[in-house]
């Protein structure tokens, strides 16, 4: 009688449920971190600060405009109050204002907070990179109620959200010992108490910032450098050199030469082997950049200013 054998088939057992809801929970956790760690790198990325040098914002405060230096270095913030009843001149040859209406001013000559931006940097010589309405003053507080709405609020500022989160993360670790507000109202040199032909009382700028207060914003790495600047001039007039090559210098750099050379319809270039010092320039200006490996005459820096900068500062 034949002997018959039984075909044996090769045989996987099913997955039990509970084993493809942990396999199928584990990829939805890995995909989901990947996600994150993306938005993450991505966010960080395309902010305007790195987390490492000086950031300088001006904030629309409801009482005064906040200027403030957020300093990795040293881990310290420092706070600079500006009266709204200063009388400036605006940028962008728009006249002469009170501080306090430069905000509207902004709207309404469609340009926002960098008109303010602009205005600060053109009558005190601070180099500001960025701007924020008042929600942004939560980022010189140590309380997350007020961190919290800098980051996530909604409201009109030059910010990133990377940006966003590296100050309110930098914020939540400045220690109060290393916070410092300064009121330029109570600096004599500067400010000087005024009473206007409508009546209304404020403050005139009759001095230039002390060098203490201008020490704030100077960049060290960058003055270790002892870089030199020069500056083109490719128009027949521009009103406001003297306040620009002053910021030039508050941030670290010596104005070596300002020379004129043709004329051309642009706003204004920065040029450089320092990209990131570029980058910098040209955020304060709002000038386009470009990276040289070196300029003619051996200079570190070279800006050039066209018809259209007195329209922009």
């Amino acid at each position: 009688m034949p002997t018959h054998r039984k075909n044996r088939k090769n045989f996987q057992p099913a997955r039990s449920t509970r084993e493809v809801k942990f396999y199928s929970s584990l990829a939805l956790i890995v995909f989901v971190l990947f996600l994150f760690l993306f938005l993450f790198l991505f966010l960080f990325k395309t902010s305007i600060w790195d987390g490492k040098g000086k950031f300088i914002l001006v904030v629309n405060g409801r009482d005064d405009v906040l200027v403030s230096v957020f300093d990795p270095k040293r881990e310290a913030i420092v706070g600079i109050s500006i009266p709204q009843s200063v009388q400036i001149t605006a940028a962008g040859e728009l006249g002469t204002w009170k501080l306090g209406s430069v905000w509207q001013l902004g709207h309404n000559e469609k340009r926002e907070g960098d008109l303010l931006a602009k205005t600060v940097t053109k009558n005190f010589g601070f180099p500001v990179y960025a701007w924020g309405d008042s929600k942004a003053a939560g980022f010189t507080d140590r309380r997350l109620g007020k961190i919290l709405p800098a980051i996530i609020g909604r409201y009109k500022t030059s910010l990133k959200i990377g940006d966003r989160i590296k100050l309110g993360l930098f914020a939540l670790r400045v220690e109060p010992a290393k916070r410092m507000s300064i009121n330029l109202a109570d600096v004599g040199e500067i400010l000087e108490n005024e009473t206007f032909l409508d009546g209304s009382k404020g403050f005139v700028i009759r001095g230039s910032v002390p060098d203490r207060i201008a020490a704030l914003f100077s960049d060290e790495a960058v003055a270790a450098k002892s870089y030199r600047a020069r500056f083109i001039i490719r128009t027949e007039r521009v009103k406001s050199i003297d306040a620009v090559s002053r910021v030039i210098e508050i941030m670290g750099v010596k104005v070596a030469s300002i020379v004129k050379d043709n004329y051309e319809d642009l706003n204004c270039r920065v040029s450089g082997a320092d990209t990131k010092f570029v980058k910098s320039v040209a955020l304060v200006l709002g000038c386009s950049k470009q990276k040289k490996k070196g300029t003619e005459g051996n200079f570190d820096i070279e800006v050039t200013l066209g018809e259209q900068f007195n329209k922009n500062f």
